[in-house]
């Protein structure tokens, strides 16, 4: 038999098909929506997802759990198949089955204001920062963030909170600003006089990670070893005042600094000009 040039081809890429639609009819995937799995046998000791939790750092407790993925989190929609209920668009709804935290889920908090969340909480987004089954990062985070109250400064140390607040690497990088932060007095920089040093103050010193009745997320208190400290801050205009065990009660102003009795390590850079102050606070000279 004599083939042309066109039927040649078509020769050609039948064969060259055959091995991807064999393993598209073989595979049980494929061939029928949940395939046939052992629902008493764990997955991650199975052969599907044997690697998936063993060989990171930290492990979410329920995901390391010989059976407990498939009852709290992925639920069976049928005994026996790997078919499975969609996840819900606000994730804490699961993540508050078991993590029953005030901040997060705002039914006692421990103050009587009404509760500030953080914005991913708030959308019930908890994976935008946590890893849901396994990671080498402290807390299942999915990036770097300190774990003690103190920390040496670096963008690597607050990469997952730099993730998001873009603007910040500026706020924890300058002495002295009048734009890239409004905790600052006049246009020395409080974030960076905080977090910017050797011992720096991580995040958690002051704010509250999921949610705080404070405005800026603020926390009432924090833990230092095994005491609670509490801190008091209040909010204004311009600027607001603090009151911590850390140091004496303080207030700073944007535009009027306040002159406070504190006992601080060298201011670096120069105090703004009373004009350049007025221009930054909107004001007319």
């Amino acid at each position: 038999m004599i083939m042309n040039g066109r039927h040649t081809t078509y020769i050609f890429l039948l064969v060259a098909a055959i091995p991807f639609l064999a393993s598209t009819l073989i595979s049980p995937a494929f061939a029928e929506k949940g395939f046939p799995i052992n629902a008493k046998s764990s997955c991650i000791s199975s052969s599907c997802h044997s690697n998936f939790s063993r060989t990171k750092k930290y492990r979410h407790e329920v995901a390391d759990d010989e059976r407990s993925c498939a009852m709290l989190c992925h639920q069976l929609v049928a005994e026996g198949r790997h078919e499975f209920k969609a996840m819900p668009a606000d994730i804490s709804e699961l993540c508050l089955q078991c993590h029953d935290a005030p901040d997060l889920k705002n039914a006692k908090p421990v103050d009587p204001a009404p509760m500030k969340l953080h914005k991913p909480v708030a959308e019930g987004k908890c994976i935008a920062c946590h890893a849901p089954h396994s990671v080498d990062t402290y807390r299942l985070l999915h990036r770097n963030y300190p774990e003690e109250l103190y920390a040496s400064y670096s963008q690597k140390t607050y990469e997952l909170c730099l993730s998001c607040h873009k603007g910040m690497q500026k706020a924890l990088a300058e002495p002295r600003t009048l734009t890239s932060t409004e905790f600052r007095n006049g246009n020395l920089n409080l974030h960076y006089r905080h977090v910017n040093k050797m011992k720096g103050r991580t995040c958690r010193a002051c704010h509250r990670h999921h949610g705080s009745p404070n405005p800026k997320l603020i926390a009432n208190t924090f833990t230092l070893g095994a005491k609670t400290i509490r801190m008091k801050y209040e909010k204004t205009g311009t600027g607001g005042s603090c009151a911590t065990a850390c140091h004496i009660p303080v207030k700073y102003d944007r535009c009027e600094p306040e002159e406070n009795m504190i006992l601080t390590t060298p201011r670096e850079g120069s105090d703004a000009a009373g004009d350049a102050l007025k221009r930054a606070c909107g004001k007319n000279q």
